[in-house]
């Protein structure tokens, strides 16, 4: 596992709750392991519908970041997400969110460009 160090700064707070105290409070915070992994390329027609796609679904956040997280990058006309999770149920559950939402995101694409 691995650790992350946050530094909690107290001066940064108010007095009221925490008083007059001085220097940082060092936390560690460690990182759940997710060894449940998966790697999606998809091709889209041309640059520009790549490039929709991701700028559409880039700004959704996991809604449980502490058990799945997603990484998206687009090259040219591919868009490449790698998904890492806690536990099974969880990757299955992201990719079939992410790829429904891909869905509606390629049709709607489709529906304008007619």
């Amino acid at each position: 596992r691995q650790g992350a160090h946050i530094g909690l700064f107290a001066n940064l707070f108010s007095n009221h709750y925490f008083g007059t105290c001085k220097g940082a409070l060092i936390m560690e915070v460690e990182e759940p392991e997710r060894p449940f992994r998966h790697n999606l390329e998809v091709k889209f027609e041309d640059e520009k519908s790549a490039d929709i796609v991701y700028r559409v679904l880039v700004v959704d956040e996991e809604l449980r970041p502490d058990r799945i997280r997603r990484f998206m990058k687009q090259e040219a006309d591919m868009l490449r997400v790698s998904f890492e999770a806690t536990e099974i149920k969880f990757l299955r559950v992201a990719i079939s969110s992410f790829l429904q939402n891909m869905s509606i995101v390629v049709e709607t694409l489709s529906s304008f460009s007619e």
